[in-house]
């Protein structure tokens, strides 16, 4: 091992380092921890030193600063506040946020724009046919399509029909549940 001027300092550190450890463990350093003990003989007392007197003090008996505290305590918590010097009060922490309810997702619009109803010389009713979201579909037919989820869904024309204002109503049937939508009456613009 060479000896170059960092090793030479990192050895001349831990040489002062246990040189001083050593003067304090054997020039009277701290007391051992059995002389701190309350059945341990007291130590002799110092020779005072030649200068301006003082009191004595009385000294201080254990668990004095157990029943200071007792002393200073005031009363009882009050509701809300912490008994426990090492409890967090609770305005600290503020309640969990209940979770919202979930909206059931709305079902996609679907449209209607026209309906077409044939009748016949009687006035019955022999057929029907609506254009729904784009698809021509006539009664009892299907088209499949897909929602926002990409779930696959089924429409089926039930019924449609037309009043007299020129409105109509077509009944759809979207994965089993029933659905009615309205077309409007056409606006009248000013052709006579």
């Amino acid at each position: 091992m060479q000896l170059n001027n960092r090793t030479k300092l990192g050895a001349g550190l831990l040489v002062v380092a246990l040189g001083a450890l050593g003067y304090d463990r054997f020039s009277g350093g701290p007391a051992p921890a059995a002389a701190s003990t309350p059945e341990a003989a007291p130590a002799p007392p110092l020779k005072p030193e030649p200068g301006p007197t003082t009191t004595p003090v009385a000294p201080i008996p254990p668990g004095a600063l157990a029943q200071r505290l007792d002393e200073l305590q005031v009363l009882p918590a009050a509701p809300g506040t912490c008994a426990d010097a090492f409890q967090a009060p609770a305005a600290w922490f503020p309640a969990p946020e209940q979770p919202k309810a979930e909206k059931k997702p709305e079902a996609p619009k679907h449209e209607v724009k026209s309906i077409n109803c044939n009748k016949n010389q009687a006035g019955e009713l022999i057929g029907a046919t609506a254009v729904i979201d784009g698809h021509v579909l006539s009664l009892g037919k299907s088209f499949e399509t897909k929602d926002a989820k990409g779930d696959k869904v089924i429409i089926t024309l039930k019924s449609a029909t037309i009043k007299d204002d020129r409105s109509g109503v077509a009944v759809i049937e979207v994965n089993g549940e029933l659905t009615e939508l309205k077309l409007d009456p056409p606006s009248v613009q000013g052709h006579q």
